[in-house]
């Protein structure tokens, strides 16, 4: 059940400030909100639908601009929020809607439409928030925003409905509303489960068919590619027999080799001997090429000692030690003059502090002057041009000094290079007598070459086949484990689930939905005859307890278009029915939906009967206890209010009491809350 335990109002139209709290409590019954026109009653019913919805019927264009409270905005405060705390099927919530100032806009900046705002909600049960999506479907059940005319009453919505139901003037909206509200939707809802399951179970079934076309692909690939691994098995089975035939051969041929081994020997010492003397003869005639080489860079090591030479001598001249001489006494004294130049700047002396006096100061002259002359001296004698000019021919002597290449001892080199030839020439005439007598032994020996030539040869090239095997064999089982992989990779990806059991069993349970689906389409209209049954009976009820004329026997409902008639003892309509009993009529139907609706909770009603007399107005008063569990009433005070309060004082939970302080004198008022009970 719902029901409404607090609302809270911050600065949401007439009422200013963040105190103005209606607190209902958990107790059962009618709660009385009174006060005079247009201080702020249907602004409850705004509220409500604020939080709820994010709306208020109110005006679309500067929405918030509109519903924000006049002084709080004169005062610069831009946030405003309803807060609502109710209790739903035994757990306590709290919802909360706020409008606040974007994040770039200060509150000092004056909003002129709605773009100023930036709005958010949150929905908590038991303290804990809920995700969105949740808090949506929960409110939708809760209080669907379609029929929440049906649940907040404003006299309009009276009118409204009387004009639909009792005057012909058929409205979609009305209509589509009281379906809803009788629980038309609750089969709707079954019918869009149902066809919402059969589009899934068709996309399962899509999905089932993709799963077995897959598998078929995937299967041919594992023909494919088991025949691949047959194909290669057998290539390697066939490499294998040849290699071992081949090694066979090589056997062969070495057994046949073993019986001529001293011949193999023999032929194997010629050829290393001829090899040896081969690599002599090379050494050699690369060692004469590096004296060739050598003999070339002698005149680079005369040219270096000449210009070393040069440079020594140069250094150690008499008149560049002068020179060099004089330049560090013509830095010396140019260092020391700036330095008294410096002391006679100060008046003060920068190591000891004390004052610098005229003797010294005099003495310090002097030392400068006498520097002054000796500089001149050396100004007179061209020293920094002499300077220069030794300077400049040493910088070229040290250029070319650096550009000649300072060589070892080319002699001692060469001539060790040259007994390296020596000694290869004699190990060669040594190899070559060696070889003449080999090859005088070998040919003491019948056996012709070229037979252990073509043996030796044969030899090779079947060893060359048999690396060749070897090398094939081992691609081969790499690629033949590359496809075994590959293989159980697919085997992997194989869907092993029974697809043809699966698919029966969605058939079966599309089938079976479809036949529920027709047998809810079927019965949508015996349900709504049997509804309006039962509301009629109850508001019949209602109707009795409230009207006065007895001429008016019962309400009857058309069961087509849902438009009422009331019909009096001899079953004929009654026309020209007054304004005050359509209100009566429309109360008694809204009676007796409520009591054939799955919507049990709340109810707030704003200005009930305010067109009816005071006979009807009381027997409708009387009668809202049976109305909801909670019914909020929002009313204006007068007589017959004070005789319900009266006589009603067990049903009436609490009381409220809402002004505007007369002493307030500016025109953007606020209301004020008193609470009576």
């Amino acid at each position: 059940m719902f029901h409404i335990k607090e609302i809270k109002l911050n600065n949401f139209i007439s009422y200013y400030g963040n105190d103005n709290v209606f607190n209902f409590g958990e107790k059962k019954g009618v709660s009385i909100i009174w006060g005079k026109n247009g201080i702020g009653k249907t602004t409850i019913i705004k509220a409500l639908k604020f939080v709820l919805y994010g709306k208020t019927n109110y005006k679309e264009t500067d929405f918030y601009l509109n519903i924000l409270n006049n002084k709080a905005k004169k005062e610069r405060k831009y946030h405003f929020s309803v807060i609502l705390s109710f209790q739903y099927n035994e757990q306590d919530y709290t919802l909360i809607r706020e409008v606040k100032p974007g994040l770039l806009n200060k509150e000092d900046t004056i909003p002129v439409d709605d773009n100023f705002f930036q709005t958010d909600w949150l929905l908590m049960c038991d303290g804990k928030n809920l995700a969105k999506r949740d808090a949506e479907n929960l409110l939708r059940s809760i209080a669907p925003e379609k029929i929440s005319d049906f649940i907040f009453f404003q006299g309009e919505t009276i009118t409204k409905f009387s004009e639909s139901l009792l005057k012909n003037k058929n409205s979609a909206e009305i209509v589509l509303a009281i379906k809803k509200t009788l629980g038309e939707e609750v089969i709707k809802n079954s019918l869009n489960d149902c066809n919402s399951i059969i589009k899934n179970l068709e996309d399962k079934q899509i999905e089932e068919l993709k799963k077995i076309k897959k598998n078929n692909e995937i299967n041919k690939n594992i023909e494919i590619k088991k025949q691949l691994i047959g194909e290669i098995t057998e290539d390697i089975k066939s490499r294998l027999e040849h290699r071992d035939q081949v090694e066979a051969e090589i056997e062969k041929i070495k057994q046949q080799l073993s019986q001529n081994e001293g011949i193999n020997r023999l032929i194997d010492e010629i050829k290393n001997t001829e090899k040896n003397i081969a690599i002599n003869n090379n050494r050699i005639k690369e060692t004469k090429n590096e004296i060739k080489e050598m003999l070339s860079k002698r005149f680079n090591d005369f040219t270096f000692k000449q210009y070393s030479k040069i440079m020594n001598d140069f250094d150690t001249s008499e008149e560049f030690s002068n020179l060099k001489e004089m330049e560090l006494k013509y830095t010396k004294n140019t260092n020391e003059k700036i330095q008294y130049e410096m002391i006679l700047k100060e008046s003060k002396c920068n190591v000891c502090s004390h004052e610098i006096d005229e003797k010294s100061k005099h003495n310090f002259e002097n030392k400068i002057d006498k520097i002054n002359e000796e500089l001149q001296q050396f100004e007179k004698n061209n020293f920094k041009d002499k300077i220069s000019e030794w300077k400049l021919r040493k910088n070229r002597i040290q250029i070319r000094l650096s550009s000649i290449q300072n060589p070892k001892n080319i002699i001692e080199d060469i001539e060790n290079k040259t007994f390296t030839i020596s000694d290869l020439i004699e190990e060669n005439n040594k190899q070559n007598q060696e070889l003449k007598k080999l090859k005088e032994k070998r040919n003491t020996i019948d056996i012709p070459d070229e037979v252990i030539k073509n043996l030796n040869s044969d030899c090779i090239k079947k060893e060359a086949t048999l690396i060749s095997l070897d090398k094939s064999i081992s691609d081969l089982k790499q690629k033949l484990e590359i496809n075994n992989t590959e293989l159980e990779k697919l085997k992997s990806n194989l869907v092993l689930d029974d697809h043809e059991n699966k698919m029966n069993t969605i058939n079966k349970k599309i089938r079976l939905l479809k036949d529920i689906k027709n047998i809810l389409t079927a019965s949508i209209s015996h349900f709504n005859t049997q509804m309006i049954q039962r509301v009629e009976e109850d508001a019949n009820h209602f109707f009795s307890k409230t009207a006065s004329l007895k001429a008016m026997s019962r309400i009857k409902i058309d069961y087509n278009d849902y438009t009422v008639k009331v019909l009096d003892h001899n079953g004929e309509d009654v026309a020209d029915i007054s304004t005050g009993y359509e209100n009566v009529l429309t109360m008694s139907i809204i009676y007796g939906m409520h009591k054939n609706s799955n919507l049990v909770g709340s109810i707030v009603l704003d200005a009930v009967g305010s067109t009816l007399d005071k006979e009807h107005k009381e027997a409708i008063l009387s009668s809202l206890k049976e109305l909801s569990q909670q019914v909020i009433l929002l009313t204006f005070e007068d007589q017959i209010i004070d005789n319900f309060k009266r006589t009603n004082q067990s049903e009436i939970v609490k009381e409220f009491k809402i002004y505007k302080d007369d002493k307030e004198n500016d025109k953007l008022y606020e209301t004020k809350i008193e609470v009576i009970k």
